[in-house]
């Protein structure tokens, strides 16, 4: 049997490190002692983290408390005390806990703090190679050691971008490795590389693209300003495709992963905007962004919003919603003049038939969702001029009084909450 030379040469340095740091006490703290107590001190890291938390919105509990949720987040402060404890000596047991069965529930608690153990310590050699070879192991349906990659350091993040590019083959993960990767962590040059491989792919071209697409918009930001872009990036990427709450899927999991970029802090605007207007983004992502801008009253972005509505874009319904409760005035008239074209002549095209459809569906979708809680005189005074406007047939118009009811009702009620 052949074995490649850099190969001997990477396990011989795994060995001399770990004798290094038993020898000689490991570069994560002076307090690193050999692997004795790892299992128990592990086991008690589990215990006091507990299950992962799990919630659900309701209309008794409409807005949760945010909690800490997205990726391996809840797991650092465990995980970098392990790490500085046990250091590189860890890594044997550490792969032992990754490499328990992913379908069991109760060992994705454990795979999980392992991987954030070995992200913790990632700088050392050893570890960045468990990682590497975690990656180059796992399937398409099993993301957690790929959610691990994304907290390397840039440096790592990169190497291990491009080494899922060269590895690249039909029906392996390989390709979402290096677009995710390269997406956060890549540069111009790997971006051609990219680009020329999914241009060579079609099918993989179609449901990747959305990654490039986020890797342009950072690459034409000043370099000063990637790092923050980069950032709420990966937040936004852990929320929509790491959901923490195993009782939820779907559309409840991704609001629980909202829950968590909440709990994170405030995504800067520009990075909103620029995703809001991105050619290309992925449903869930896009989802989240949508969310985040109604719960952070962005009405800097209210045009933005009302372009994904009037063009009847993906996740037009959401940016109604936020439109709705942001209840910026100069966004509620832009959608205003969008409603107001649905009535009128007979149609003059296939292209107006579709736009005048669109209407009414945003018509109808508006007056049967109770989406306006906080609401704002600005929003009260939409529904009240659609109830006044003699265009609209009798029947919508009492359609608009009933929310305009409704609306006002919010405010009488809640004096305190109008902004």
């Amino acid at each position: 049997m052949t074995v490649r030379r850099e190969t001997l040469c990477g396990l011989a340095r795994v060995l001399l490190l770990g004798l290094a740091a038993a020898a000689l006490g490991s570069p994560f703290g002076a307090e690193a002692q050999s692997v004795d107590g790892l299992a128990a001190d592990f086991e008690s890291a589990l215990t006091r983290l507990g299950p992962p938390p799990t919630v659900h919105r309701s209309m008794m509990n409409p807005n949760p408390t945010p909690m800490v949720v997205l990726g391996l987040d809840r797991y650092r402060s465990e995980a970098e005390a392990l790490a500085k404890r046990y250091g590189p000596a860890s890594l044997n047991y550490l792969s032992e806990q990754i490499e328990a069965v992913p379908s069991r529930a109760s060992n994705m608690s454990r795979r999980e703090l392992a991987f954030a153990v070995l992200v913790a310590m990632v700088d050392d050699e050893g570890a960045a190679r468990v990682l590497e070879r975690c990656l180059t192991r796992r399937n398409l349906d099993e993301r957690l050691a790929l959610v691990a990659a994304t907290y390397a350091p840039p440096k790592l993040g990169r190497r291990l971008g491009l080494e899922a590019m060269a590895r690249i083959a039909p029906r392996n993960a390989a390709l979402e490795d290096a677009t995710v990767l390269l997406r956060f962590f890549g540069d111009e040059e790997d971006l051609k590389k990219l680009e020329s491989m999914l241009d060579a792919d079609r099918p993989a071209a179609s449901k990747l693209k959305s990654n490039l697409v986020a890797m342009r918009q950072r690459l034409r930001l000043p370099v000063a300003e990637r790092l923050p872009w980069v950032d709420d990036d990966l937040a936004v990427w852990r929320a929509a495709n790491y959901t923490r709450d195993r009782s939820a899927s779907g559309q409840q999991g991704i609001l629980v992963s909202e829950l968590g970029l909440a709990a994170r802090g405030r995504i800067r605007t520009g990075y909103l905007r620029d995703r809001l207007t991105a050619s290309s983004i992925h449903s869930d992502e896009l989802f989240l962004v949508l969310l985040t801008v109604k719960r952070q009253d962005e009405a800097s972005l209210t045009s933005e919003l009302a372009g994904i509505v009037s063009e009847g874009r993906e996740g037009w319904q959401n940016a109604a919603i936020a439109l709705m409760s942001i209840g910026d005035p100069a966004g509620l008239k832009s959608l205003r003049t969008f409603l107001s074209q649905a009535t009128g002549g007979p149609p003059a095209s296939d292209a107006d038939v579709a736009l005048r459809n669109l209407r009414r569906q945003l018509l109808a979708f508006l007056t049967t969702q109770r989406i306006f809680d906080p609401a704002t005189p600005a929003t009260l005074d939409f529904w009240t001029s659609l109830s006044e406007d003699p265009s609209y047939p009798p029947a919508d118009r009492a359609a608009f009084s009933r929310v305009r009811d409704f609306v006002k009702d919010i405010l009488s009620k809640h004096p305190n909450d109008v902004r």
